[in-house]
Parts: C-alpha cells; sequence; structure tokens
C-alpha cells in the first residue's frame, strides 16, 4: 500500500544507518499509549514509545540485526506474553517501535502515511505531491485499488497495468 515517487538513493543517503543505529523511519503522529489493547491500564508501558514511526516504511541493516534488536524483540515478545498487551494488533508496528526506540528519523516525506484513513483524516493530512517521496496508504480502511475515490489514488492507478498474466 505505498509507491514510491522519488529516487530510493535519496533514502538511503539520508538514513545514516550506523552499527549503533541500524534502524530509520519517519516520525510518526500516534501516542505510544495506543499500541496497547488497555491504553490507560498500560499507560506506562505505552509510554517507552517516545518517538512513534509508522512501520510501514523504514530503512535498516539486517546485518545488525544479530547484534542486539533481535534479542529486543525476543525480549519484547516475552514481555508481551507475560502482560496480555496484545502488541500485535497492529502487526509489526508496537514491537518495532519497542525494538527501536533509538532510530535515525527520516525526514516526512518519505512515509507520508494515513491516505487509508477515513476520507476527513486523509483530507486533514494531505500534502502537496511535490513534498511526497513516499505515499503510504496506511490505515487499513481505505486503499486505493478499492475504492478510486482515496486520498492520491490517481497516482496509484498510474502504476496499474491490468491482470496479471503468464
Amino acid at each position: 500500500d505505498v509507491i514510491v515517487r522519488d529516487d530510493v538513493s535519496k533514502l538511503w543517503d539520508e538514513a545514516a544507518i550506523t552499527d549503533a543505529h541500524p534502524f530509520a523511519a519517519a516520525r510518526h503522529i500516534y501516542f505510544g499509549p495506543m499500541y496497547f489493547r488497555k491504553p490507560l491500564t498500560h499507560f506506562r508501558a505505552g509510554l517507552k514509545i517516545r518517538r512513534p514511526f509508522n512501520s510501514g516504511m523504514f530503512v535498516t541493516d539486517a546485518r545488525a540485526w544479530a547484534h542486539g534488536p533481535k534479542d529486543r524483540i525476543q525480549d519484547i515478545l516475552a514481555w508481551d506474553e507475560t502482560h496480555d498487551f496484545k502488541l500485535f494488533g497492529l502487526q509489526d508496528e508496537p514491537i518495532l517501535n519497542l525494538a527501536f526506540t533509538e532510530y535515525f528519523e527520516l525526514s516526512a516525506r518519505w512515509n507520508r502515511c494515513g491516505y487509508g484513513n477515513q476520507p476527513w483524516v486523509a483530507r486533514l493530512l494531505k500534502k502537496p505531491l511535490e513534498d511526497m517521496s513516499v505515499i503510504h496508504w496506511s490505515g487499513g480502511h481505505n486503499k486505493p485499488w478499492s475504492d478510486k475515490t482515496v486520498a492520491y489514488a490517481d497516482e496509484w492507478w498510474a502504476y496499474d497495468k491490468g491482470p496479471f498474466t503468464t
């Protein structure tokens, strides 16, 4: 549910991935406790997510995962199971936000997200196309392939080449 409108080498140049910080993402407008099934009950745990990011588009060096992130993710999964947070309610996003609290922050142009939300939300999030390197129809409600009235659907359909045939 994304399209890339820019040269990805620019993304890699901006990402500044290092062994110490093997993860880069664009900051997301979301409140950490909302990642938890019971945000008020788990409020303190949710505050561990200080700078949320949308995990639909990120840059990472997978070679670095064996050194620390993999262990952190295993610890987070065990913590989730112990406390029944149900962190997978938003797929991998809460887990990655907890694992990579110290990520390199990309400019927002690399993940203009939220366009799959309710139409009024998508309208609030709209930006000029020249300010968008990645358009992301996150939100789960509306996708351009199923609703041609979704924000920026015409950008999506520009890539449609018809049914796949062998």
